[in-house]
């Protein structure tokens, strides 16, 4: 989801959530479901009427489970952070 708080200004807000079924391959038990979050802000600058270019940062974070080999728990609770930052052309 995309939030601009002043449409006049270009600062954008963005923020998602994401959710997995388990999953497993056969033989083995299934995954744990696991959940993910994401969190982002930008800023749209006008090239003109129609092109804009836009720098963004985002922020991923959620929980996976565990790993395991077999039965074993191997790490337990992982959790994962990711933070990215790109730059796109828009043509609107």
């Amino acid at each position: 989801m995309y939030l601009y708080p002043s449409p006049r200004s270009g600062l954008f807000v963005k923020g998602g959530v994401a959710w997995r079924a388990s999953s497993s391959a056969r033989g083995t038990p299934p995954s744990p479901p696991t959940e993910s979050a994401s969190r982002g802000l930008g800023y749209d600058i006008r090239l003109s009427n129609k092109v804009s270019l836009s720098p963004v940062a985002n922020v991923y974070f959620g929980r996976d489970g565990d790993l395991k080999d077999g039965s074993t728990v191997v790490i337990p609770g992982i959790r994962h952070a990711i933070v990215d930052f790109g730059l796109s052309l828009q043509y609107n």
